[in-house]
């Protein structure tokens, strides 16, 4: 794992190979696959425990919503959904409490 952080963080995800991942970890290809299925998990393995401690009630929420064909843009994109609803609904909550505020001190 660390051998892919280290890829992923110097090459870019999109330029980083399972085998190059696999030779500069001296494993085979197919351990990776073994663990992992695809690059998509690997990577996913690598995030979710840091947004779990980021956000820890809301990723669970939307990691329960996957299975094991979901790809990581799949997930990236439920997960930014789900903080882009939570902010427009915080947004919405804020001109709420503005609004009877005025209306109770005028």
């Amino acid at each position: 794992m660390e051998t892919a952080i280290r890829l992923f963080a110097e090459k870019g995800y999109s330029n980083t190979s399972t085998a190059e991942i696999a030779k500069a970890a001296k494993v085979s290809e197919a351990s990776i696959f073994k663990n992992y299925g695809t690059k998509d998990k690997l990577l996913l393995s690598l995030l979710v425990p840091n947004l779990k401690e980021i956000f820890p009630s809301k990723i669970d929420k939307v990691v329960s919503q996957f299975n094991s064909s979901t790809s990581f843009e799949a997930f990236l994109a439920a997960f930014l959904r789900n903080r882009n609803e939570f902010i427009s609904w915080k947004g919405s909550e804020r001109t709420h409490l503005r609004t009877d505020a005025r209306e109770t001190n005028p």
